[in-house]
């Protein structure tokens, strides 16, 4: 159950993704919405994975498993700036919060979590066939 859960909620994201990216097809209050709904799912999807952020720091420290913990780390970033950004920029969703000024930050903010997010989530990390079986022994993946 808690496999095809987790298989759910990243399709979830996987779809959420492709759409935010077709923002201008769909229009502002729309990609908010569907912004919103990701980061409800990027929540779901680290609860999910609980035993991941308990086990970071456990084991051996391979060049490989170094180098993935920096991609998750910066991966991170990457959505912690959205989730700013997000509130900052809402016209729809976030509207009744009292934010004024900081849009010109929050939009670069924005643009640059969106392309390094979407480089580091989709071309460096969920990668087909990147990890051998001796990569993944002692790192606990989401």
């Amino acid at each position: 159950m808690n496999r095809k859960l987790k298989g759910a909620v990243d399709a979830a994201m996987s779809a959420a993704l492709l759409f935010l990216m077709g923002y201008q097809f769909w229009g502002d209050e729309a990609h908010e919405w569907a912004g919103a709904g990701i980061f409800v799912l990027f929540a779901v999807h680290h609860i999910l994975n609980w035993r991941w952020h308990k086990n970071i720091f456990r084991g051996r420290f391979s060049l490989m498993r170094v180098f993935q913990v920096c991609i998750d780390m910066l991966t991170w970033f990457a959505m912690i700036a959205l989730i700013y950004s997000s509130i900052v920029l809402s016209r729809y969703v976030f509207s009744f919060l009292p934010i004024e000024g900081g849009m010109a930050l929050a939009r670069r903010f924005h643009i640059l979590g969106s392309y390094w997010g979407f480089l580091l989530m989709n071309v460096l990390y969920h990668r087909p066939g990147k990890y051998s079986r001796a990569d993944t022994e002692n790192y606990v993946f989401c």
